[in-house]
């Protein structure tokens, strides 16, 4: 192969070898309003609060919320070395008789606001449960929480690999929603 030859096929592959994969920007890019990366100080709603806790190193601080009109409770959680938020949650204590609702229009409005996630994970079922005894599914994981999750995630397939995860658990029959954001920069789990 003629010199002139040889060094275009070095250059075309050291040009395919030395250029990254572009990123992928992310679909999930904060929590309630708030881009990842901010700081305590940057929430006005988080203005004089207190850190209340610690989960896995990030620093968690908590303010009332409202999610889908009810009353809830907004986790905003920072990582311990930059002080940035790099995860959002959300707790609500649900009626027994609305939970199947309430669950069913966060997940669409979840959808719907992340085109961009997959569905990930399928929910319990009273398949064959009398259909009776239970007025909802969600009524029937309440009552059979023991035995089965209810959890359901909604993931990016590609990187930053960014995610949304609801799930309920149970407290003496009342179930409480919890629903996380992940940002690019929490650990991955």
């Amino acid at each position: 192969m003629p010199y002139h030859m040889r060094r275009i096929v070095l250059v075309a592959v050291l040009t395919a070898v030395a250029v990254p994969a572009a990123a992928q920007e992310p679909i999930v890019d904060g929590f309630r309003g708030h881009p990842w990366g901010s700081r305590v100080e940057d929430i006005p709603e988080l203005a004089g609060n207190e850190q209340v806790g610690e989960r896995e190193g990030l620093r968690i601080y908590s303010t009332e919320a409202r999610l889908l009109g009810r009353q809830a409770l907004a986790g905003y959680y920072f990582h311990p070395d930059t002080g940035e938020l790099v995860e959002g949650a959300y707790v609500m204590v649900m009626p027994l008789e609305s939970c199947q609702t309430i669950w069913d229009l966060l997940s669409r409005d979840i959808q719907r606001t992340y085109p961009g996630l997959e569905r990930q994970g399928e929910l319990p079922s009273r398949r064959n449960a009398p259909r009776p005894v239970y007025e909802s599914d969600c009524e029937y994981f309440v009552y059979n929480y023991h035995r089965e999750e209810w959890r359901m995630g909604f993931g990016n397939p590609e990187p930053p690999y960014d995610e949304v995860r609801m799930w309920i658990r149970v407290n003496e029959r009342t179930p409480r929603l919890h629903v996380e954001y992940r940002g690019e920069r929490a650990e991955p789990r």
